[in-house]
């Protein structure tokens, strides 16, 4: 999020062309919002609390610039904007982004967010005709075991006209198959001819999905944004659960490099958890593949968790807990773009974006 200076309660000409990316996320008394979401009065995170947006505008595409950090981190802004950086916290003042430059260190803000009422959000069950199962149980509520199984759909299902295609292997079906009974109401068959390929039969459950805009993609659907803090862990939990098992770090990979930044910047926000987005080697040369690697591995297990091996909680973490409520990385590149841009301005105070500070 970006913060701008009130000047007899006017806008300062200075700030005309300031602005961040639309799909920035943003944390709001209501949870994660993308800045285009943002509107007047909405409560969002500073350094002094929730603040209320006062000025929203929009600028359309416009020139702007994407930093990219050592460890994955990234913000698209307009270059006039100010990023923290341990030079302006010791002089107080902030340097606009067209002053810094590649191998500069900036400030992340982490550990320091505000909680927000724990009210499960509501979904959409209306139904439509389904002649495959007459009694699937709708979820009216966005609930932990909920976002545990749409975190199953979503990194290891194909959706079909009729069907939802989970690709598991035989050790996780039984979890799954009580997960989705106690949840759906609903029997889910592993394939005759493939171990590893469970189907749910069921065009309501789809239909219940595209409701709540619940599809594959490669943002993160609102209704988890928007959630609270307990059901982004078990969704998180799940997306880990349902690929991958822990050795000596915690690690997913996904050609979605936006869910790993999501997955990095929320573990960073509430849990103080550092965190590295690697680019990995892939024979494809059309589709990109990225890892992120959390090293600490006792604060993941205890504060988002892992299904299949709650005995890795005994094991020592590699690397100690951070105890600030900031971390220095270093800017890895600048690059010069266009992209959509919108502003919002809160009262005089720094503020945060994808973990970034500005002022």
């Amino acid at each position: 999020m970006i913060t701008y200076r009130l000047k007899n309660n006017n806008l300062s000409t200075s700030c005309i062309k300031q602005g961040v990316h639309t799909d920035t996320l943003i944390w709001t008394s209501e949870g994660y919002k993308r800045a285009k979401h943002i509107k007047l009065g909405d409560l969002v995170q500073t350094k002094l609390g929730f603040k209320p947006v006062q000025v929203i505008s929009n600028h359309g595409v416009i020139p702007c610039i994407k930093v990219i950090t050592n460890k994955g981190f990234e913000i698209t802004c307009t270059d006039d904007l100010a990023l923290d950086t341990p030079s302006s916290i010791k002089k107080e003042v902030n340097f606009p982004n067209s002053y810094i430059k590649s191998g500069d260190s900036v400030n992340l803000w982490y550990k320091g967010v505000e909680k927000y009422p724990n009210n499960y959000l509501p979904l959409d069950t209306s139904k439509k005709i389904d002649k495959s199962i007459k009694d699937v149980e709708l979820p009216s509520l966005l609930t932990e075991d909920v976002a545990l199984a749409l975190a199953f759909i979503l990194s290891r299902g194909t959706f079909n006209r009729a069907t939802i295609n989970l690709y598991l292997t035989n050790s996780k079906l039984d979890y799954v198959q009580s997960l989705f009974k106690s949840i759906f109401k609903i029997e889910i068959t592993g394939s005759p001819y493939n171990n590893n390929v469970t189907y749910i039969y069921s065009t309501l459950i789809l239909n219940w999905c595209e409701n709540n805009n619940i599809r594959k993609s490669e943002d993160i659907p609102d209704v988890i944004l928007r959630s609270p803090i307990s059901v982004q862990c078990a969704f998180i939990r799940g997306l880990f659960s349902s690929r991958n098992k822990i050795d000596d770090n915690v690690n997913i990979m996904s050609i979605h490099k936006k869910w790993l930044q999501y997955i990095q910047n929320f573990c960073l926000l509430h849990f103080g958890m550092s965190s590295v987005i690697k680019k990995i080697a892939n024979y494809s040369r059309t589709i990109k593949k990225y890892k992120l690697v959390i090293k600490d591995k006792e604060s993941f297990l205890k504060n988002i968790g892992y299904i299949w091996n709650d005995d890795l909680l005994k094991l020592k973490t590699n690397l100690k807990p951070v105890k600030s409520n900031k971390v220095m990385i270093k800017i890895s590149s600048i690059e010069k773009i266009e992209a959509p841009i919108v502003n919002f301005m809160v009262d005089d105070t720094f503020c945060v974006a994808n973990g970034f500070i500005f002022r």
